[in-house]
């Protein structure tokens, strides 16, 4: 006769979906059955026991200028020898958690370094070669924008403060419907997020958009036939290189008109302006967190708060008060505390993630 599991009935739920929650199936149940879910296994075998980290909390943590002020190792400098370390507050501090943004919705734990989103279509990818519908973020002039596919948030990177959220689903909803059919491509995933001096530049498996900071819709550009990597942009044109062939695409916005050549044939042409842009991580890991189920985002000299599912995005300099430029990694986790109740209804595999946070951690 199987025996229960030792986890709590919100984990089980998911790994017997036939069977009463927390009861032991009867001896002559069928042997085949709903796999067992990746992220219970995950959790079981690595010992989940609810346990709260900084990004717990259920508010926004906000980094606001005259908070604590202390030194840059987190503790007051009482020499008074070093007047930009007491200029800068306790989370400007490397290593400290910078700010935390709840994230609304429903999200789901899937294991080590993974979390989805059905509600936006949002999964991380393990392929090298395309992030099609996974979190994206990328540093722009008017913030950091955070993607999961069409629903976009933009956030002040030094402090946290949500700037403005538009979802682009909904917008195209409520426009015209000729504008809706030439942007129909929403539903084919973000591949990439990126940012030039004036525009945001959305990157979708069947096509571009092209917003203005604010995230105001310009113009869009179908992708028929190139699948390639977006490299550089211009005020009315964008490239594509690996189009196939060694091959780059030239697209113009106003115009619509593609030119595709040899690669090294555009190369004196190529005099637009490089893209920011969401594929470049920087050198962001995630760790476990001693040998449990919990892991968390990994810069070259320190680690973020435990959460699980850590996903790390991206990062970004930011400009302190003492006028000095410091970097922050920016990551998507569940709360170490925040595992909800399974069920087979839900929309996605995975256990239900009570508190997903879109978090800062100093270099």
């Amino acid at each position: 006769m199987p025996r229960p599991s030792p986890l709590p009935c919100v984990l089980l739920a998911l790994s017997v979906l036939t069977a009463t929650a927390c009861s032991v199936l009867p001896e002559d149940a069928p042997a085949a059955g709903p796999r067992p879910d990746s992220g219970v296994i995950y959790l079981e075998e690595h010992g989940y026991s609810p346990t709260s980290s900084e990004i717990s909390p259920d508010e926004a943590q906000l980094c606001l200028p005259g908070e604590g002020i202390e030194g840059a190792d987190g503790m007051e400098d009482p020499s008074g020898d070093d007047p930009a370390a007491n200029d800068r507050t306790e989370c400007e501090s490397g290593g400290e958690l910078r700010w935390s943004l709840p994230l609304e919705g429903d999200y789901f734990f899937m294991g080590y370094s993974m979390l989805s989103h059905p509600a936006t279509g949002t999964v991380p990818t393990d392929d090298s070669r395309s992030r099609t519908g996974d979190f994206h973020a990328v540093a722009t002039p008017a913030g950091l924008l955070y993607a999961e596919n069409t629903l976009l948030r933009m956030v002040d990177p030094a402090t946290g403060e949500l700037l403005w959220t538009k979802d682009l689903h909904e917008e195209a909803a409520s426009g015209e419907p000729e504008e809706r059919e030439r942007i129909g491509f929403l539903g084919t995933g973000l591949r990439s997020a990126s940012a030039t001096e004036d525009h945001l530049i959305l990157h979708f498996e069947g096509g571009l958009i092209r917003l203005t900071q604010d995230g105001d819709f310009l113009d869009s550009v179908l992708l028929l036939d190139c699948q390639g990597d977006l490299e550089y942009a211009s005020d009315q044109e964008v490239v594509l290189g690996n189009c196939g062939n060694n091959s780059s695409s030239i697209f113009r916005f106003d115009t619509g008109e593609r030119t595709t050549g040899n690669r090294r044939a555009f190369d004196e042409d190529l005099t637009e302006a490089p893209l920011t842009s969401s594929l470049h991580r920087g050198l962001l890991d995630v760790e476990a967190v001693d040998e449990g189920p919990f892991t968390a985002l990994a810069t070259d000299y320190h680690r973020g708060p435990p959460g699980l599912g850590t996903i790390p995005l991206v990062s970004v300099p930011v400009e302190e008060a003492d006028e000095q430029d410091n970097g922050i990694a920016i990551a998507v986790a569940c709360v170490p505390d925040g595992m909800g109740e399974a069920s087979p209804e839900q929309p996605s595999p995975g256990v239900p993630c009570e508190g997903a946070r879109l978090y800062a951690v100093n270099h």
